[in-house]
Parts: C-alpha cells; sequence; structure tokens
C-alpha cells in the first residue's frame, strides 16, 4: 500500500532514536513567530477543509481532538515554530518550551496557522501539534501533524514520540507552540 509506505517514512523521518540534547538545542535563528486568529466556534470539520489536504486521517475526529471551547470565536494567537537543533526526547523538548514561556499547541492552531498561510511553500513542514493527543484503542498515543508531498500537504497522525526514554523527535521536525 502507498500510503501505508509514505507514513513509514514520514514517521522515519520525524522520529528517531539518539543521544540526548543539551541546553543549546533551540535554533533560535530558524524559530519563525505567527499571528494567526483561531475561530473557536467551528467544529474541528469546519477547520479542515478538505478541498486543501491532499489526505486527512481518518482518526482525526472531535471526539478523539476535541476543540477548546473556552473563547468566544475569534481569538488572535502568536503561533512560534520552533526547531531544535539536535534530536531529543519530548520530557526535555516540553521542559524548554515551558521555559521559553510557550506551550505546545493544539489541533486547532495547527489549522488555523495553515489556513493563514495561503502559500504553503512559507509553511515550516513537517509541523507537529504536540497539544493535542488521542491515545488509540491499541493504547499508542499519537499527536496530529501537516507535511507536504506534492502540491498539498496532509494532515495526518504520528506517534508521540518520547513517551519511552529511548524515543527522540528529530531535528527535522517544526513543533507548533503558543505564547502564553
Amino acid at each position: 500500500n502507498t500510503v501505508c509506505a509514505f507514513l513509514i517514512i514520514v514517521l522515519a523521518n520525524c522520529s528517531s532514536e539518539h543521544e540526548n540534547a543539551d541546553s543549546n538545542s533551540v535554533v533560535h535563528g530558524h524559530d519563525i513567530s505567527y499571528t494567526v486568529h483561531v475561530d473557536y466556534s467551528r467544529t474541528l470539520d469546519e477547520m479542515i477543509v478538505p478541498s486543501r489536504y491532499d489526505w486527512v486521517d481518518n482518526a482525526i475526529t472531535e471526539p478523539n481532538f476535541p476543540i477548546k471551547r473556552g473563547q468566544n470565536g475569534y481569538t488572535k494567537v502568536e503561533v512560534v515554530s520552533v526547531q531544535f537543533s539536535k534530536d531529543m526526547g519530548r520530557d526535555w523538548m516540553l521542559g524548554r518550551l515551558d521555559n521559553l514561556g510557550l506551550r505546545p499547541a493544539r489541533i486547532e492552531e495547527l489549522l488555523a496557522l495553515d489556513e493563514s498561510i495561503l502559500n504553503n511553500q512559507d509553511f515550516p513542514f513537517p509541523s507537529v501539534a504536540l497539544g493535542s493527543v488521542w491515545v488509540a484503542p491499541n493504547g499508542y498515543a499519537y499527536v496530529p501533524y501537516l507535511d507536504k508531498q506534492g502540491p498539498k500537504p496532509f494532515l495526518s497522525l504520528t506517534l508521540a514520540v518520547g513517551t519511552a526514554p529511548y524515543h527522540r523527535w528529530s531535528s527535522v521536525c517544526h513543533f507548533l507552540a503558543v505564547r502564553e
């Protein structure tokens, strides 16, 4: 199956097993900040514009990824694309984001950023939203990400790498975070 083979390649590119990262692993020169408007009143289906994506994982549904409903309508948020200079574990990375005053972006912020960047060549691919986690019936945790292979991006899931001490996120991944 071509899709399965492709997803295995993507997962291999976004997760690997490497040495621990040190405290200087943030590539500050490559961090990019975007101001986006998130419409929290929309459903997840309304946020996913079907014609925009080449493919959407069928597990990306509102029951699996509920939208945070505390806000009314459009809310302006600063989304930061953070890329680390070497592979690292999830706990270290989440701690580093916290030290920078950032929280991991959720799926609604990932989709709002994608919607706000009309020229998707400017979008940081692959981008992971660690703030939305779904635990599948098989017991594994997954997070949404956007990547691109061809003219249109695709919205998929990848294992929430780093739940085991030897797992590391690859330095090619961009992690979306929101300034608190």
